[in-house]
């Protein structure tokens, strides 16, 4: 007696003998399969010219294997095409073996023996002539044509159970994110395939003291990190992890600043922090406290991520322009400037408060400025202070500076230079009297940031 619905069952999906044409549609997925040897055909082989094997188990007509490689079936008139992760199944006239360049869509009849035998024949005829159709060779495992005449063995055919199709992969649409305490985010998770019978999904979080989650609704608490992970709950080890980062919220009076690329995102009114990139070092240049050689850093809050700092408005600087130089007042009025040739502080508008712009570097736009003593300002991280140097020295104790400017526009990513609103206000340079402009929120800049009339 034939079994019409012998089940094979793989990587919990069910595959279904056929025995009947009739039984097989456009878009079924298929496996051929070789039950004495234990065997089911998987992918191309490395030389295209074959369909690989691979080992199955076999038992009360059903049979499992890890991860299967299923055989797409097209309908073309009465023939059919086969089809392997979109590639065409092809076999050229004249050969015993498939076409290794994917450059031909075969035609293939297929019918059923009695015994249940699947008759898959190419309608290209094989090497001398001859009639050729899809078997097992046992000797080097592989599913190809051959010839009747040939020492290959018959083959069966399977064609997927669409109702116990499983869930193969979860996807998220963001690996990490980045947010403030009492942020919202919603992670949305793909599942495939979309015929999947159980799509049911499961979520969590691996330190709820930080960001919880809820059907992929992430709500950020405290600082730290965690891991969102989702998973398929009718399969295992079918999973995806969203990577969150949670920085203090920002307190009420705090700005936060992007870190700037160019002149122009430091012009004629801009309001700037002075910080550095130091691994680990949140800080800030503070207020000059009178009788210091030096200005106190103050904590702010690093966002790595979109290379933005915030801190509090106090202690953010107003950048004023004389000719190519840059001047920088503070909340109360008064100028950065040098106070003596090691000395850092504030004070009045004169030479000593005006500072040369040195290239920023497009990968972590550090900067230097330098004072009219040719000194310049770095970070000192062991004491938490920046101050005037002659010289960065072996760099163990002194950090490059940053300006963070509420011109510059967010970075996509550390490190990748100009993103696309940088692109397209570079895009927007005119050429007027041999003079390189920029246009920028409708008003017109030089090269060194300084404006000029329309």
């Amino acid at each position: 007696m034939v079994c019409a619905f012998c089940a094979l069952t793989m990587q919990a999906e069910t595959f279904v003998k056929v025995t009947d044409v009739a039984s097989l549609q456009d878009g079924d997925k298929v496996v051929m399969a070789y039950a004495t040897g234990s065997k089911v055909s998987a992918g191309f082989s490395d030389t295209k010219k074959f369909i690989a094997a691979t080992d199955a188990v076999f038992a009360d007509n059903q049979a499992t294997v890890s991860t299967p490689k299923m055989i797409t079936l097209k309908k073309s008139g009465s023939y059919w095409n086969l089809y392997i992760d979109s590639h065409p199944v092809g076999h050229a006239s004249g050969s015993n073996d498939l076409d290794a360049k994917y450059r031909y869509t075969t035609n293939y009849a297929i019918s059923f023996e009695s015994n249940g035998v699947a008759k898959i024949v190419s309608q290209t005829p094989g090497k001398n002539n001859l009639e050729v159709y899809f078997r097992y060779n046992a000797g080097s495992p592989r599913f190809n044509v051959y010839a009747a005449n040939s020492t290959a063995v018959d083959i069966t055919l399977y064609k997927l159970d669409e109702s116990t199709v499983a869930v193969t992969s979860v996807a998220l649409d963001q690996t990490e994110a980045v947010l403030r305490a009492e942020d919202v985010l919603n992670l949305q998770a793909t599942v495939l395939p979309d015929n999947a019978v159980d799509k049911t999904l499961a979520w969590g979080s691996t330190d709820e003291a930080v960001a919880t989650v809820t059907d992929g609704v992430v709500t950020a608490l405290a600082k730290g990190t965690a891991k969102i992970w989702v998973k398929a709950t009718a399969v295992e080890n079918v999973s995806d992890t969203c990577y969150i980062t949670v920085l203090p919220k920002a307190a009420e009076g705090d700005a936060t600043y992007h870190a700037a690329r160019s002149a122009a995102h430091l012009t004629e009114g801009a309001k700037v922090f002075i910080g550095t990139i130091k691994e680990g070092e949140d800080f800030v240049m503070g207020q000059y406290v009178s009788g210091d050689n030096n200005i106190k850093g103050t904590a702010a809050t690093y966002d790595e991520a979109r290379h933005s700092v915030t801190a509090p408005l106090q202690v953010a600087y107003t950048v004023e322009r004389d000719g190519d130089k840059y001047l920088f007042v503070d909340h109360d009025g008064k100028y950065l400037r040098t106070i003596s040739s090691s000395k850092l502080g504030s004070g009045a508008n004169d030479q000593y408060a005006k500072w040369t712009l040195g290239a920023i570097d497009a990968t972590d736009a550090t900067v230097t400025l330098t004072a009219a003593n040719g000194n310049k300002i770095y970070y000192n991280h062991p004491n938490n202070l920046f101050n005037i140097y002659s010289s960065i020295g072996d760099g163990s104790n002194l950090a490059a500076i940053v300006i963070y400017s509420d011109q510059a526009p967010e970075w996509p990513n550390p490190g990748t230079g100009i993103d696309e609103a940088e692109a397209e206000m570079k895009a927007e340079k005119m050429v007027r009297n041999g003079q390189v402009l920029i246009m920028r929120n409708g008003a017109l800049y030089d090269m060194n940031g300084r404006q000029v009339k329309k």
